[in-house]
């Protein structure tokens, strides 16, 4: 039984299928039409068929598709290892019922194994940052140096300086900074 077109023209149909694959990627379950659901599930699979060797290649070639940071560096270090031993049939469709407006079918798709460590609570390192390794308490507002202190505007130093707010282990730390446009 083939999905066709969804009534959708080809570049509707493209744009449809990344935002719902990089959804599914991100959610690991989404909720959405029976029909795209099925039409979703042509797409899904090849991408992590494709992550199950992390090389370079298959990166770019996932990136072109998928467009979300994110979405690849989940998609390589935790579904593709964890579909590893499985050859196909990563995602499941549930049928939930009809939607009351226009009677149309429901459904979940979610992937078939759950995920054993959350994945999306890790920060992304993109610039070789070890965020592990910085030492918040250095960052201490108590110290009256003046090359501590933040100032994007030079002309009234008086007037916006940034206030910052000591940081420790259980509070971040934040920045206040003003801005003034000119026109």
């Amino acid at each position: 039984m083939g999905y066709g077109n969804l009534s959708r023209t080809a570049s509707h149909r493209k744009a449809l299928m990344r935002t719902m694959t990089t959804q599914l990627i991100m959610h690991e379950k989404i909720e959405t039409t029976y029909t795209k659901a099925r039409f979703l599930q042509q797409f899904i699979e090849p991408y992590i068929t494709m992550a199950k060797v992390d090389c370079l290649r298959r990166r770019r070639n996932a990136r072109r598709f998928i467009r979300e940071d994110e979405a690849v560096y989940k998609l390589f270090l935790d579904l593709g290892p964890r579909f590893k031993e499985r050859n196909g049939g990563y995602t499941r469709v549930i049928p939930i019922g009809n939607r009351h407006s226009d009677s149309t079918r429901i459904a979940y798709i979610e992937f078939v194994e759950k995920s054993k460590s959350k994945i999306e609570s890790d920060p992304i390192n993109l610039d070789g940052i070890d965020y592990d390794t910085i030492d918040i308490n250095s960052f201490d507002s108590n110290n009256d140096d003046s090359n501590d202190n933040l100032n994007l505007n030079s002309k009234s130093k008086s007037k916006s300086k940034s206030k910052t707010s000591s940081a420790t282990a259980s509070q971040p730390m934040q920045i206040d900074v003003e801005f003034e446009i000119k026109k």
